[in-house]
């Protein structure tokens, strides 16, 4: 079996086709690398966009989650996140800053930081569609996390009504 090169890695999808697929399963996967959490839960939401399909929920403005790798054992240099963008009135306008915080843990090489934001609403012309977005970041040669290093993730929902976190890879 070939060994992941991912640090981190998860997919929600129903049947098995992702890497679980119940909230309780990616409760279990997360929880111990979570060291803040203000209003992010795992959730299965039989109601609005994707039916049944498990991913990390907030509906709350201000809610925050960060999550943390200590001394990491693989580089990262990829980091992907996919998400539910939809046209469902509970995604209204949701946006989601992620930022990734890199501490290379050597003398000299200070810590650095990725930000950027993500919005899960159609709000013209796809007016029928709920699809995941998948959205990658290259860290590059200069800014990825070499073995050794303390890397977290943080995550706030800055606006909107909700929004709908389906998976995310931190890789090699």
């Amino acid at each position: 079996k070939k060994e992941s090169p991912c640090t981190f890695a998860w997919f929600a999808s129903p049947k098995g086709a992702g890497t679980l697929s119940k909230p309780i399963e990616l409760n279990q996967y997360i929880l111990p690398y979570i060291i803040e959490n203000t209003g992010w839960n795992a959730a299965s939401d039989m109601t609005c966009g994707y039916n049944r399909k498990t991913g990390l929920v907030s509906t709350l403005v201000g809610a925050r989650l960060s999550i943390e790798f200590k001394n990491i054992q693989k580089e990262i240099r990829y980091w992907n996140v996919l998400t539910l963008k939809s046209y469902h009135m509970k995604w209204k306008d949701g946006v989601v800053r992620f930022h990734l915080l890199v501490n290379p843990n050597r003398e000299g090489v200070s810590a650095r930081k990725s930000t950027f934001e993500i919005s899960g609403w159609w709000n013209v012309g796809h007016n029928d569609v709920d699809s995941t977005y998948h959205f990658e970041v290259d860290l590059g040669e200069e800014h990825k996390a070499p073995v050794g290093s303390d890397v977290m993730v943080q995550m706030e929902l800055v606006s909107g009504e909700g929004f709908k976190i389906l998976g995310m890879m931190l890789c090699s």
